[in-house]
C-alpha cells in the first residue's frame, strides 16, 4: 500500500538532490565551535534526514512526523519564507522498549527533546543552507508557567554552523483569547510571545551547550530509526 504521509516523498527529494550534504566551513555564526564540531555537526543534518524518513515511512497517517503547512509560527522569522519544513514529534515516552541514545534525545533525558525539524529551501540553487533543528524544553533558574510552556531549539545546517533560538510566551491577550474560543482568531493572535536567538548557551539555557550536542547528535539516526522500528511494530500508542 503506497504511504499517504506527504513527509515520505519530500525527504526522499531533498536526499536525493544531495541539499542535505555536509559542506562545513572553517568559522561564522554566533557560537564558536571547534573544526571538529563543525564536522559532526554538519553530518547530522543528513544522517538525521534519514532517521527522519524512516520514522515518516512507519507513520502513513502523519501523526508524528508531518509536512508543516505555509504560515506556521514556529520562530517567526528563522527559517520561513521560501523553506519547506518537516516536524518530528518525540513521541518514545509512549513506549516501554529503550532505543539507542535515549538517555540523551528523549523528552526525559538530559537534552529533553520535544521534537526535530528538517529545513530545505525550494530554491535548490541559492537557497538557504538545509538544517536540522533539535526542539528542548526550555531551562531556567526560576520557574515561571507561562516560559515553562515555551520551548527552544538549535538550529544545526549543512555548513556546521549552530545556531540558539527561544521562544516564550509572555501574556495572553484576553480580548484575543476571547476571540480564539469563540473561533473567531487563530491561537498565536491571542498569546503575545517573545522570541530571541543567537549563542547556543544563552538560548538553551546551560553551558557548554554545544559539547553536549556533539555528543547526541550522531545518535539521532539510530535513535530515530529505533523508534521507526517501534512505529511499523504499533509498539508506540499515538492516539
Amino acid at each position: 500500500m503506497k504511504n499517504s504521509n506527504p513527509a515520505v516523498q519530500i525527504i526522499r527529494s531533498w536526499l536525493g538532490s544531495g541539499q542535505l550534504q555536509a559542506r562545513p566551513i572553517e568559522s561564522g555564526g554566533f557560537t564558536s565551535l571547534t573544526k571538529k564540531q563543525r564536522t559532526v555537526f554538519a553530518a547530522s543534518v543528513e544522517s538525521a534526514a534519514r532517521g527522519i524518513l524512516a520514522m515518516a515511512e512507519a507513520d502513513p497517517k502523519g501523526l508524528c512526523v508531518c509536512l508543516v503547512p505555509e504560515g506556521s509560527h514556529f520562530f517567526p522569522g528563522c527559517g520561513n519564507g521560501d523553506m519547506q519544513t518537516v516536524a518530528v514529534f518525540n513521541c518514545d515516552h509512549l513506549l516501554q522498549t529503550e532505543l539507542p541514545g535515549q538517555e540523551m534525545l528523549s523528552p526525559s533525558g538530559s537534552l529533553k527533546v520535544k521534537a526535530l525539524t528538517l529545513q530545505c529551501s525550494t530554491d535548490t540553487s541559492h537557497g538557504r543552507p538545509a538544517q536540522l533543528g533539535i526542539v528542548v524544553a526550555p531551562r531556567s533558574c526560576h520557574y515561571d508557567p507561562l516560559e515553562a510552556l515555551g520551548y527552544a531549539a538549535a538550529f544545526i545546517d549543512v555548513h556546521g554552523n549552530c545556531m540558539g533560538r527561544r521562544q516564550t510566551p509572555i501574556s495572553i491577550n484576553p480580548k484575543g483569547y476571547l476571540a480564539f474560543t469563540l473561533g473567531l482568531q487563530p491561537m498565536h493572535e491571542a498569546v503575545n510571545q517573545m522570541t530571541s536567538g543567537g549563542h547556543l548557551d544563552t538560548a538553551l539555557g546551560f553551558p557548554m551547550a554545544a559539547t553536549c550536542l556533539q555528543q547526541a547528535v550522531p545518535l539521532l539516526e539510530p535513535y530515530l530509526q529505533g523508534l521507526a522500528v517501534a512505529l511499523a511494530q504499533q509498539k508506540v500508542d499515538l492516539h
